[in-house]
């Protein structure tokens, strides 16, 4: 429409309204909302943006009739959400129940702004620090025997400490952990390369999703989360977190993270279990101080920890991020939680399990989960008690700057949980702390909790 056709009937626009016309058009009009569909956004990632598949034409499909005034009535909410449950149920590994319920609004389903993806997708060139061969045991029965399955030996060559008093398999026969198997501890399954049959107690993961789960709309502002549909037992496998694979450090998680603040949302989890740092940090600086000959520190040291800190600013191999924004599962649509009933442990299994840095991060109950309770887990490994620390994560232990952060990290002498913004120092915890609107929190990378949990600390990393 012309900017006459706004003006009364038989006045003519001089330059100067016109102008004036448009400067105030241009300021009313609302600032364009980023979406993970956005093309700006997708952009970030060629195998997501080059190619067009099943999601995107049905979203397609969504936003024109959208866009024509439609509205989706019952029947068609229905079908768009069977579409969605359809698309799931035929590319995930499992035969597992899948639900998509929404009584909060007209949303059949959420977003299809990702693709699906029961694995990693690598989104580096090449990965090569911590790579060895790939393993498999050359056990001959159905089931390995834990004393001598170099699957089980090669779990406890990557975390002696926390494997040198266990000779059980880690799974009990339903394939639950077994209660002496530490919180986030490193966990390496048997694979196709073995002897045994996919009977072998040591094979649980690798199968897929048991539990019944739904996608549902919550009701106090969080998006969509995920429930249980059946009673999850205690110490259970409920999802693998699966997505793009990326340099942790590099320019291209910079650049979508700042994307992703722009969005409001994103699906970024670092690989930072302890034995990676053990394997691919700790290790090889004992092997540089052989070769200037000096004598090799306990792995288990604090000086160990915080001169391989240092010495880690050298480091030019990545440490991983999984980034479940374009490619992922089900598990992005799990929820913060300040009292979670979920927690990750890394673990190996597949042709891929030669690669040190690059374990599967895998979501096991923490307790039973009773029938409709929501799956949540902590998005922020600082969602602890001021003075304990949770089996499996990290305690700082001096009082450093945001600089240093990495030697805080490392002083550490437990495995820790996997967090989505990684290990804070204390000078971010106290920025946390003293954080009292959503602009300071924004600032700083965090936002308020809605978990309603009795624990909730009103804020996390996002």
């Amino acid at each position: 429409m012309s900017s006459s056709s706004l003006l009364p009937s038989g006045s003519k626009p001089s330059s100067s309204s016109s102008a004036v016309s448009t400067e105030v058009k241009s300021k009313e009009r609302p600032k364009k909302r980023l979406k993970f569909s956005s093309r700006e956004v997708l952009d970030l990632c060629w195998s997501r943006n080059e190619f067009v598949r099943f999601p995107d034409l049905l979203a397609r499909q969504e936003a024109k009739l959208e866009a024509e005034g439609a509205v989706l009535d019952k029947e068609n909410r229905m079908w768009a959400a069977e579409a969605y449950r359809a698309y799931v149920q035929e590319h995930e590994n499992s035969e597992a129940e899948f639900r998509i319920s929404n009584t909060v609004d007209f949303q059949p389903h959420p977003p299809l702004d990702f693709c699906w993806t029961n694995d990693y997708v690598s989104g580096i060139s090449s990965i090569s620090h911590g790579a060895h061969k790939p393993h498999g045991c050359d056990c001959d029965d159905d089931e390995c025997d834990p004393e001598t399955c170099s699957c089980i030996q090669k779990m406890k060559d990557l975390d002696p400490e926390t494997w040198k008093e266990i000779s059980t398999f880690p799974y009990d026969q339903n394939g639950n952990l077994n209660p002496d198997v530490p919180v986030n501890s490193v966990l390496w399954e048997c694979n196709d390369l073995c002897g045994c049959s996919d009977t072998c107690r040591n094979r649980n993961v690798q199968f897929g999703r048991k539990y019944g789960v739904e996608l549902f709309k919550t009701d106090n502002g969080r998006g969509w989360g995920l429930r249980t549909t059946e009673k999850i037992p205690a110490r259970a496998f409920v999802l693998c977190y699966t997505g793009e694979l990326l340099d942790g450090y590099g320019t291209v998680i910079k650049e979508r993270g700042d994307m992703y603040d722009k969005v409001g949302q994103g699906y970024l989890l670092y690989i930072d279990a302890w034995h990676v740092k053990l394997e691919t940090l700790y290790r090889p600086y004992n092997v540089q101080r052989k070769k200037m000959g000096q004598e090799p520190l306990p792995l288990n040291s604090d000086e160990i920890k915080r001169k391989a800190a240092i010495w880690h600013r050298q480091w030019k191999d990545p440490m991983l991020t999984v980034d479940a924004t374009f490619w992922g599962n089900i598990s992005r649509y799990i929820n913060h939680s300040c009292e979670p009933n979920l927690t990750i442990y890394p673990v190996y299994f597949g042709p891929e399990a030669g690669y040190i840095i690059r374990p599967y991060l895998v979501f096991f109950s923490t307790r039973v989960i009773p029938k409709g309770e929501e799956l949540t887990f902590s998005y922020s490994n600082d969602d602890r008690e001021d003075d304990e620390s949770q089996p499996g994560q990290a305690a700082g232990s001096s009082d450093l700057d945001e600089e240093d952060d990495a030697v805080e990290q490392s002083a550490s002498q437990f495995p820790r949980s996997l967090s989505t913004k990684g290990f804070k120092g204390k000078a971010q915890r106290k920025k946390l702390e003293t954080a009292e609107d959503d602009s300071e929190l924004e600032t700083i990378g965090a936002q308020k909790c809605l978990c309603g949990s009795k624990k909730c600390r009103g804020k996390f990393w996002m």
